[in-house]
């Protein structure tokens, strides 16, 4: 394995749980799911825009579907997260959004015709049992909406790593980052028509806004730039790191429960994810 996208993956899972633990934290503020996308991708966008210039690209360059298509997945991905964090557990909600590597199986031999070797279809299977351990998916049960956010953000990062992966053909780190930054901010302004979404809030609590905003720029630019040097199929269980330090950090910050069963469907995820990747 790389070391240097080692080193950048074990960085961005420590990253992650900080970022999602002061996503939670404004959850529970005043502060909407809208509001603190916002600030996410806004600052991300103020980040990436001085380093695109430099690459000396023009705007123009930007008008690519497929960076079109990343841009619009990834806003999917980082927005289902977060409502998945702000409303379930912190290390279920971590768990669920690293299922990534699970439906990357499913989908690359529908759009990248790669063959899944029969044997994989056991620890899939046992992949999603212990979901169904972790996630109470019956519409009574409390939160159920949180944990379909955070399998679906699973589902969305998974998509935005194929594009991810074939946008590194031609595009630059740099590039890609900074398009995907711009245009969920963009749909960000959009949704502020349907949405709550207060310039007086954003103004009021830009500390705890600027720290998601850093943080989550961070962990998106140590993801990116590690997914050159190494496939995500081997870079995935380091990331799992987050996952333990999620429930921990949920534990001793937030006052949260690991019941029995939850604990063994995250074993359960983990353990066939990386007997997937193997």
């Amino acid at each position: 394995m790389n070391r240097l996208a080692a080193s950048l993956i074990l960085i961005g899972a420590l990253i992650l749980t900080a970022s999602n633990a002061v996503v939670k934290l404004a959850g529970l503020g005043e502060l909407s799911l809208l509001e603190v996308s916002f600030a996410r991708f806004a600052i991300s966008t103020l980040v990436y825009w001085p380093l695109f210039w430099r690459e000396q690209r023009h705007i123009k360059t930007l008008i690519n579907p497929l960076l079109a298509l990343r841009g619009v997945i990834g806003f999917a991905a980082i927005v289902l997260n977060y409502y998945a964090a702000m409303t379930i557990s912190l290390g279920n909600a971590t768990l669920l959004n690293l299922t990534s590597p699970l439906f990357t199986f499913l989908l690359a031999p529908l759009l990248l015709g790669e063959h899944i070797e029969k044997k994989k279809f056991f620890w899939l299977f046992l992949a999603f049992a212990g979901v169904v351990l972790v996630s109470p998916f019956h519409l009574g049960a409390a939160n159920w909406s949180g944990y379909a956010s955070g399998l679906a953000s699973g589902f969305c990062a998974a998509s935005a790593y194929m594009t991810i992966r074939k946008l590194h053909e031609k595009e630059s780190f740099i590039a890609i980052s900074f398009s995907y930054s711009l245009i969920a901010t963009t749909l960000c302004l959009f949704a502020s028509a349907f949405g709550i979404f207060r310039l007086s809030a954003l103004l009021d609590h830009w500390p705890i806004l600027l720290v998601i905003g850093v943080l989550g720029t961070l962990y998106q630019g140590l993801y990116t730039l590690a997914l050159r040097f190494e496939t995500a199929s081997r870079l995935a269980p380091l990331l799992y790191l987050s996952v333990i330090a999620s429930f921990a950090l949920g534990y001793f910050a937030f006052s949260e429960t690991l019941t029995l069963s939850n604990a063994m469907g995250a074993l359960i995820v983990m353990g066939s994810l990386i007997a997937l990747m193997s």
